[in-house]
């Protein structure tokens, strides 16, 4: 009884932990991004899209 119950819990809880990786990368993606974004703007003063429109 309490065998099977582990293994459920452990089905679960790796279920957890590849849930938790990935909204991790997904974060890490969209922060990453942002930061490229904050970066461009910074250094171009327009960000990546409107570059060509400031000369």
């Amino acid at each position: 009884m309490s065998f099977s119950r582990n293994i459920a819990a452990c089905r679960v809880g790796n279920r957890l932990l590849l849930l938790a990786k990935k909204f991790a990368k997904e974060f890490s993606k969209l922060w990453e991004r942002r930061w490229n974004a904050g970066f461009y703007y910074a250094y171009y003063g327009a960000y990546p899209n409107q570059k060509f429109l400031k000369d």
